[in-house]
């Protein structure tokens, strides 16, 4: 019995090592504008990306209240990418995908990347089709954009109800979830921030009838919010479980 117990522990762990990673866009503008994919275990410190999983990932985008360009990666950090012109005054959103994409585990703990349960010559014993999404707002200037209340079509997606860059430590901010389009009503969201516990949550709660949910920051810096939509698949001979995880960030100033 207590052997049993230690293997479904370790089945456990595998399981979720794969949902530990968080997904992140990040844009840094110093003298240079950088922007970035976070993909790691520590938010929101940047990381290579492993290079059997740079495909998963479709290219970084900026949209506007004119348009959305689509950038180009460096050759090196693989987690970089550029875009060759100046950004005017203004607010904007930087987004990101990582594709659906199947992972599946057979019965000797092997991860097979793009492959459903009944596409790998071993026996499957787990299956989930991963789906995530980023968006991160940043200002140039002190020019007012509405650009970064309205959603940008992503299947699952935070919207701030205001422009973070008007948020202030001890000022509560509202945020709402659009799932397919319609309000994620009585959902888990969480929020972290830099320094804070690795692997923690220093904000969790709800949304409400209309999605909506309302976040107190305590502390200035680079801001994550996260929710996370799990559904059991009826027929589980190709894939047990779709994932769909949606991420904000932000930063606060003091």
């Amino acid at each position: 019995m207590n052997i049993k117990k230690v293997l479904i522990g370790f089945i456990f762990l595998a399981v979720t090592s794969l949902s530990a990673h968080e997904f992140w866009v990040d844009s840094q503008n110093n003298i240079t504008p950088s922007f970035n994919i976070g993909y790691g275990h520590d938010f929101p410190k940047l990381e290579k990306i492993a290079e059997d999983r740079v495909d998963i990932f479709e290219a970084l985008k900026i949209t506007s209240e004119k348009k959305t360009l689509e950038l180009k990666r460096s050759s090196s950090p693989n987690y970089n990418y550029e875009l060759n012109q100046k950004l005017e005054n203004g607010s904007y959103i930087l987004s990101g995908v990582y594709k659906p994409t199947y992972w599946t585990k057979d019965e000797n703990f092997k991860w097979f990347k793009g492959k459903a349960k009944d596409e790998i010559s071993t026996k499957a014993t787990y299956c989930e089709k991963a789906h995530l999404e980023a968006k991160n707002i940043f200002s140039i200037g002190n020019k007012h954009s509405d650009i970064v209340t309205k959603p940008i079509g992503h299947k699952l997606e935070i919207i701030p109800l205001s422009n973070p860059k008007d948020y202030k430590v001890g000022e509560p901010f509202k945020v709402k979830v659009l799932f397919k389009n319609r309000p994620l009503k009585v959902s888990v969201v969480k929020a972290t921030l830099e320094g804070y516990l690795k692997g923690k949550y220093a904000y969790y709660g709800r949304t409400d009838l209309r999605g909506v949910t309302e976040i107190l920051p305590l502390k200035a810096g680079k801001w994550l919010v996260k929710v996370e939509v799990e559904k059991e698949l009826k027929d589980n001979t190709k894939c047990d479980k779709e994932i769909n995880v949606a991420t904000l960030t932000f930063d606060i100033k003091e």
